[in-house]
């Protein structure tokens, strides 16, 4: 059975930099992952798969499959945007990432500054509001 949990939080909260962390520590254990993130807003070829973008950082970081979706494009070159669930229907990975779909009913690492709120839907394995051990949200993703 496949394992799937979302990483979601406000812009610039931390969400790539804990995917990087986590993704070697799940192929060290075996896993295949696969890592998807949803954009909001149009999206073009130049923001993908070079230095400084997300998706450049989950392949560095050992993911086996990068899935990038938003209005107009999906990364793979397919030129519409997917619902989650198909995405989920055609991945072989053992455990899939998702960075953001706030509102499906996906399992959830929120991740917060100090104070702030977020409202999602599914269930919350963890909030992050501050320092982290990657290691403990490993398990919290294998065992949940």
């Amino acid at each position: 059975m496949t394992i799937v949990v979302s990483i979601v939080g406000t812009s610039k909260s931390g969400k790539t930099l804990l995917l990087s962390r986590i993704i070697p520590l799940l192929k060290d254990r075996g896993y295949t992952v696969c890592v998807i993130k949803h954009a909001g807003h149009l999206l073009s070829f130049r923001d993908f798969d070079h230095k400084g973008k997300d998706t450049f950082t989950f392949s560095e970081a050992g993911a086996d499959e990068v899935w990038l979706t938003s209005p107009g494009l999906t990364y793979h070159l397919t030129h519409e945007e997917f619902a989650l669930e198909e995405i989920l229907a055609s991945s072989r990975a053992d455990i899939i990432l998702v960075e953001g779909f706030k509102s499906v009913p996906t399992k959830k690492i929120v991740i917060t500054t100090p104070g702030e709120s977020l409202s999602v839907s599914g269930t919350v394995l963890a909030t992050v509001d501050g320092e982290y051990i990657p290691e403990d949200i490993v398990e919290k993703i294998i065992h949940s």
